[in-house]
C-alpha cells in the first residue's frame, strides 16, 4: 500500500478550491439522486462503488482509515476497497458516535474521489488533526455531500426557520441531514446563513 504523508503547515481552502469540491460532490449528488436529506450513506458506497464500510478499534487519535486495492483483495478482507472508522471514538453516546461515523466515512470517500488519483492502491489514516489541505479539503467535501447547499439554503430561508438562532438552525440541519451540531453550524456558516 502507498501511504500518503501530509505536510504539516496549516492551510486554509481558497474559494476557487471550494467551487471546484462543490461541484464535483454536486455531480456525484445529480448521477446518483441524492436528492434527500440524510440518505443512506452506507448504502450508496457500497452500491455505487464497491466499498465495504465497517468499524474496528484504531489507535486512539485514529478517527478511520480507507485502504484501496485495484489489484487485489486488500488482506484478510473480501474487498478491494474499504473505509473503517475507529469504534472508540470516544463518546458514550450511541447516536452522537453514529452522526460522527457518518461524517468520518463521507470525508474518507472524499480522500478516495479527491485524492487517490491514478495510484492503483492508496492508504490513508485520519487522525483527530485536520491541518493540512488535504484533510480540510475532504472536511469540506463531506459537508457539501451530507448538506448539500440548495438543500440546506432552502431549508434555512422557509418562513420560521431563517429568524431562528444559529443554535436553533443547527439542530434542525443536524436532525434532518443527520450531522452534529458542529459540523451543521460549520455548514451554516460557510453558506453565510448564520
Amino acid at each position: 500500500m502507498i501511504l500518503i504523508k501530509h505536510r504539516s503547515k496549516k492551510h486554509m481552502l481558497t474559494e476557487d478550491k471550494k467551487r471546484e469540491i462543490e461541484s464535483i460532490v454536486d455531480g456525484i449528488i445529480g448521477d446518483n439522486g441524492l436528492k434527500a436529506p440524510g440518505f443512506d450513506l452506507t448504502k450508496f458506497l457500497t452500491k455505487e462503488y464497491d466499498f465495504k464500510i465497517g468499524a474496528q478499534s484504531l489507535e486512539r487519535n485514529t478517527t478511520g482509515i480507507l485502504l484501496i486495492n485495484d489489484d487485489a483483495y486488500i488482506p484478510e478482507t473480501d474487498t478491494h476497497r474499504l473505509i473503517s472508522v475507529n469504534r472508540n471514538l470516544g463518546t458514550d453516546d450511541e447516536y452522537v458516535y453514529n452522526l460522527k461515523k457518518r461524517f468520518i466515512i463521507a470525508h474518507e470517500f472524499a480522500h478516495f474521489i479527491l485524492h487517490k488519483s491514478d495510484h492503483t492502491q492508496y492508504a490513508h489514516r485520519d487522525t483527530d488533526k485536520k491541518n493540512t489541505s488535504e484533510e480540510q479539503e475532504a472536511d469540506y467535501f463531506a459537508r457539501c455531500l451530507l448538506m448539500p447547499r440548495q438543500l440546506v439554503c432552502d431549508l434555512l430561508n422557509m418562513d420560521g426557520i431563517k429568524e431562528q438562532n444559529l443554535c436553533d438552525k443547527a439542530s434542525v440541519i443536524s436532525r434532518l441531514f443527520f450531522v452534529t451540531l458542529t459540523k451543521a453550524k460549520m455548514r451554516i456558516d460557510e453558506l453565510g446563513l448564520a
